[in-house]
């Protein structure tokens, strides 16, 4: 939530009693709060071991692979700390990335990932984005609008962690 969404009285909530909150998040949901200057962001650390939310991200999954590698392209984007977008008639942080660098990017991912993603992907960029958009948008992590994907500050958290295993060297002596 962000803080501009939030009314004045929630908002001294949130401030006074944020120690108080984060106990009762912890203790009765197994939540996380995480407070940052632009709101507050309750998440599950069990996501994906039948934890309180319906979508585990990252997962596994074509669109869910797809939007953790946008998510850490469009991260070397860094916004202005005040840049912000207006949704819903209300302006919240957040960074504009147009349409055309989100399918660019896309499009680069799934020529780079086509072997393992699904076929429909390489067929119809269309749908890459569309599945792509949709659950960023579900887990609120991005919105689009008519000028591009508002990327929301708590999308940082999801910086995907590459393991990169070492290629195997002959033993000494034996042919490779």
């Amino acid at each position: 939530m962000f803080r501009a969404e939030l009314p004045d009285d929630e908002l001294d909530v949130l401030s006074r009693e944020r120690t108080e909150l984060a106990r009762h998040l912890d203790e009765n949901f197994g939540l996380v709060l995480e407070v940052r200057s632009e709101g507050a962001l309750a998440y599950d650390p069990a996501s994906g071991t039948g934890g309180l939310t319906d979508v585990d991200f990252p997962g596994s999954g074509s669109a869910k692979q797809a939007a953790l590698l946008l998510l850490d392209q469009l991260s070397a984007d860094v916004p202005a700390p005040d840049s912000t977008v207006v949704i819903g008639g209300r302006a919240v942080p957040a960074l504009l990335v147009s349409w055309t660098r989100v399918d660019t990017v896309l499009g680069e991912l799934a020529n780079r990932h086509e072997a393992a993603w699904k076929d429909s992907y390489a067929e119809s960029p269309d749908i890459l984005r569309a599945e792509v958009v949709a659950l960023l948008s579900a887990l609120r992590l991005a919105q689009p609008t008519d000028g591009g994907l508002a990327v929301f500050p708590f999308a940082a958290r999801y910086q995907p962690q590459v393991t990169v295993r070492p290629t195997a060297r002959p033993i000494e002596g034996e042919e490779s």
